[in-house]
């Protein structure tokens, strides 16, 4: 049987941003291809050493990347529009905490 290759876009880069880095990388099926965060400081840091394209706005990393799996790692009250945006433009979501 094939395994899905998973494009990975994380919207959160927080404390737990380490943990999906993490298994991210010890599964070869999963490649960490952007991140979002409102905050500019912690995005451009991040996204900077992780070697991966960083956004401000989910929306248009979602739109703009080849993503197929998202991470919400954001405030509770922010998963259920991030995660329905993400389901209805083609992406599997795992949400961080309960949504």
């Amino acid at each position: 049987m094939n395994k899905k290759e998973y494009n990975v876009g994380i919207i959160g880069c927080g404390k737990i941003l380490v943990r999906h880095i993490e298994a991210i990388n010890s599964n070869k099926n999963f490649t960490l291809v952007a991140v979002c965060d409102t905050d500019k400081e912690l995005l451009k840091k991040e996204s900077t050493s992780l070697n991966v394209p960083g956004y401000e706005d989910y929306k248009e990393m979602v739109l703009k990347e080849d993503i197929n799996f998202i991470v919400v790692a954001t405030p509770n009250a922010l998963h259920f529009s991030q995660a329905k945006f993400c389901l209805e433009n083609g992406c599997d979501v795992l949400v961080e905490k309960p949504a």
